[in-house]
């Protein structure tokens, strides 16, 4: 059966990975995530200098522009560096699994401290 994501040969091959559904790629991959991360990165300090843009700090559109940054980091960090797009799919839905369960937790100690309450 072939491999419907293919990298080359210079991909890693699944015979050599404990699990993997899907054939590692090498280092020009890596690269360009590297690459999108970092101007995701210059996109949250251009965020964070200048606030006044997105509404103030503090105010919805400055922190729906950092959350939805820090997630698409977030995001491509476990998808990628992690190699959930490669392991075996239990693994990366448990992966997920705990991280929903994470900031259900992290909302509701949030809501207990009384953090999202205007005053």
């Amino acid at each position: 059966m072939a491999n419907p994501t293919h990298y080359g040969e210079d991909s890693v091959s699944t015979a050599v990975l404990d699990g993997a559904e899907g054939a590692y790629p090498r280092n020009r991959l890596y690269v360009q995530i590297a690459i999108v991360l970092a101007v995701l990165t210059a996109l949250e300090v251009m965020v964070h200098s200048f606030p006044g843009v997105f509404g103030g700090m503090g105010s919805p559109g400055y922190v729906a522009a950092l959350l939805i940054t820090m997630f698409a980091k977030f995001w491509a960090v476990g998808y990628f560096f992690m190699h959930l797009k490669w392991d075996n799919k239990v693994l990366t839905r448990l992966f997920y699994t705990g991280f929903i369960l994470a900031v259900f937790v992290y909302v509701a100690l949030m809501l207990m401290m009384n953090v999202f309450s205007q005053g």
